[in-house]
């Protein structure tokens, strides 16, 4: 019996089917969320209310929940929760619970965007000009380092929100300012505190083809497989319409990141390729909003995920994908059953 355990599955609800599939009736899929009534902990086998990562007892109740349960292993599928688990790693070691995330120092690259971007450019990878705040972004444009139009964003972002393009230097100051009220009306846009107190990322704006990287690793973080999706479409930072190919200079790119992070599990990298160079725009430590486009072209990440967990190599064919496999997002309305505050109505 291997049960694993989905926090934060919010609306990842074919995250669930495709563990459940993985598993083949030998364990359970649990799922968490702080949030009651999402569409993940309609599809789990055990849906547990939680708090919020930040509040005190957070911790806790995941270390119990992995007791009760006897979980091997968890998948964080937020950003900002991530680092609360890793900070208790050792915790969870002792209880047999396996977290599948990267260590505390990759994800604060990941969570800071101006991070990763110095780390892209330390590993020879190319980034979009990218300055910390107003001041600095002035000075960058003065020299001629940076040129309307560009991005401004949260340092500490997720998604679009508090994403602005800004065409004009008036643009510049303003929407530094707007971004700046939006990270102070969010808490988890400000929960992260940098040394430099700059919050606002700016960033020279690219266009091309946008491509996502899913790159897999096993749980000791040697380098497995890496997944190249064509982006077709997107919505507030999600994509709704993708396909398979298969890329050489994305993979090896996708196979140096693997090997540098040695993280364990899926990690999701959004790429950019104007006039055939190919920048890195975010590393996310977590199964992305793209897999599922992977999955659909024949990957099996999460059944590769489980038969390294139970000590067995998984079949080559889920470490591939079919070029050319084009699949959409559909919408659809789910019913939900409202549970418990802090418990499981299973």
């Amino acid at each position: 019996m291997l049960n694993v355990l989905l926090s934060s599955v919010g609306r990842r609800s074919y995250l669930a089917s495709y563990f459940r599939d993985a598993l083949k009736g030998d364990g359970r899929v649990i799922g968490t969320n702080c949030v009651p009534g999402v569409p993940g902990l309609q599809a789990v086998d055990v849906p547990i209310i939680v708090p919020a990562a930040s509040a005190p007892d957070y911790v806790p109740t995941m270390l119990k929940l992995c007791e009760i349960y006897d979980v091997r292993c968890v998948f964080s599928l937020h950003d900002l929760e991530a680092p609360y688990l890793v900070a208790y790693q050792t915790e969870f070691e002792k209880r047999g619970t396996k977290l599948v995330m990267p260590d505390s120092r990759f994800l604060m690259v990941c969570l800071d965007k101006y991070a990763t971007s110095r780390f892209a450019l330390e590993h020879g990878l190319k980034v979009p000009t990218t300055c910390l705040g107003l001041a600095r972004s002035q000075d960058a444009i003065a020299r001629g380092e940076l040129a309307f139009p560009l991005i401004v964003k949260p340092r500490h972002a997720t998604g679009s929100i508090g994403l602005f393009l800004v065409s004009s230097p008036d643009e510049l100051v303003a929407c530094i300012g707007l971004c700046q009220k939006e990270i102070l009306c969010r808490p988890f846009l400000n929960a992260m505190s940098f040394a430099d107190h700059e919050t606002v990322v700016v960033q020279q704006m690219l266009q091309g083809q946008e491509y996502g990287l899913n790159i897999l690793n096993d749980l000791d973080g040697n380098f497995a497989a890496c997944f190249v999706v064509h982006k077709l479409g997107m919505h507030s930072g999600e994509t709704d319409a993708g396909e398979t190919v298969h890329h050489p200079v994305l993979e090896e790119i996708g196979e140096r990141l693997g090997r540098a992070f040695r993280h364990p599990g899926l990690m999701d990298v959004d790429v950019i390729v104007q006039d055939q160079t190919p920048y890195i725009l975010d590393i996310n430590p977590r199964f992305g909003g793209h897999y599922p486009f992977a999955h659909m072209g024949g990957a099996n990440a999460p059944a590769a995920l489980v038969a390294w967990a139970r000590g067995e190599q998984p079949n080559p064919e889920w470490l591939t994908t079919v070029p050319q496999v084009r699949s959409f997002k559909d919408i659809t309305i789910l019913r939900c059953v409202q549970l418990n505050p802090g418990g499981s109505d299973v």
